[in-house]
């Protein structure tokens, strides 16, 4: 799935801390 790569990106660049806000920022 598109988003759960999306937030694995995520979870292992921030670590996990910024999940929700990560995904904001990557949709602006």
């Amino acid at each position: 799935d598109l988003a759960s790569g999306v937030t694995a990106e995520i979870t292992y660049v921030d670590g996990g801390f910024s999940q929700t806000a990560g995904l904001s920022a990557d949709q602006v």
